[in-house]
């Protein structure tokens, strides 16, 4: 296709780093240049006449290659921070109601699948509103972090927090009947207390 052809290797270069991850983009891009490279040295009649074209084309397809795996490391770094902030509660760190949707049809889907049983445990701290009406606000939003803080550390690692409401959660326990949420229940009720 000559130099029409050659120029295709820009926007494929590009496209390797939307529809692929960031290594296997960067290695198809290197090994698109390796051909190149392997094109130029056994091939006497190329489309370029010196080497200094030749080089000075191969460090254009690098650049680009470069370039577009900066963009899309920035881009997938940008959008692990979004879905991060939309799926967590901002004071807390647990999981948010927006989350938790989805878990819970997870949840049911693989219940229904593989007859896995999972429970929902509710939680709710008492008398909070005086903890806010006594100590302010900023008390009770450490009281709120602290309690995350204890509830995560007595679950297991498949177990899910969701803040529900302002001091209401729900913890999703995976792979657990109603007597194994009794007792994790009871480890949560006394390691809050």
């Amino acid at each position: 296709l000559g130099i029409v052809g050659l120029m295709w290797t820009y926007p494929l270069i590009i496209l390797y780093f939307f529809i692929l991850s960031i290594r296997m983009a960067t290695f198809a891009s290197l090994m698109l240049l390796g051909i190149l490279i392997a094109v130029f040295y056994h091939q006497q009649n190329t489309i370029f006449d010196t080497l200094a074209e030749r080089l000075s084309y191969l460090a254009s397809c690098f650049m680009a290659a470069s370039q577009a795996a900066i963009f899309s490391s920035v881009t997938h770094g940008r959008r692990r921070v979004l879905e991060y902030g939309a799926t967590r509660d901002a004071l807390t760190g647990a999981l948010n109601r927006g989350a938790m949707g989805p878990e819970l049809e997870r949840a049911i889907a693989a219940c229904d699948r593989h007859n896995e049983a999972s429970c929902l445990l509710a939680l709710d701290l008492d008398h909070f509103k005086q903890v806010n009406d006594t100590h302010g606000h900023g008390a009770g939003d450490q009281v709120l972090i602290d309690f995350v803080s204890l509830v995560k550390r007595g679950l297991r690692r498949e177990d899910q927090l969701f803040r529900h409401g302002g001091e209401e959660f729900l913890v999703l326990l995976r792979n657990t009947d109603a007597a194994g949420m009794r007792h994790v229940e009871a480890l949560l009720h006394q390691r809050i207390r």
